[in-house]
């Protein structure tokens, strides 16, 4: 099939915006955030939406979006009136972060090892032990 002139649709495949699998609210979200915690944001940087924006190829609304998401996680400070600037750990914070990290990995350490069968958890590392590969000799 050909292209045919005078085409009375508004949009066409080559023309239309297709979406895309992610949108835009958390193309930018992901970005900021990996800008902010790789510290390409600046602790207390300014967030300045219009050079963000272009930056990031997204309009201003999707970009607002994306940087309430981050206050809301408390990565970004929002000030009405002022505008928005990256949030910077102290040291309480990231000592709270790391407690609560280990926490988090004892509690995934457990639970996995209960879900473990014997064999899993070390009934097998003794027959691999012996040199011949086969059952131990009694001494």
């Amino acid at each position: 099939m050909g292209e045919t002139s005078g085409c009375p649709y508004l949009y066409t495949m080559k023309t239309m915006n297709t979406i895309s699998a992610v949108p835009k609210r958390k193309h930018a979200y992901r970005l900021l955030r990996g800008e902010h915690l790789s510290r390409v944001l600046r602790p207390g940087g300014r967030l300045r939406e219009i050079p963000l924006a272009a930056r990031l190829g997204v309009s201003r609304i999707p970009l607002r979006e994306a940087i309430d998401q981050l206050a809301s996680e408390g990565l970004v400070c929002r000030v009405p009136g002022l505008g928005s600037h990256a949030r910077s750990a102290s040291p309480q914070v990231l000592r709270d972060f790391y407690e609560m990290r280990e926490v988090l990995d004892c509690f995934t350490v457990e639970k996995a090892a209960g879900r473990m069968t014997g064999a899993q958890l070390g009934g097998g590392w003794e027959t691999s032990a012996s040199p011949t590969g086969g059952a131990r000799e009694a001494a």
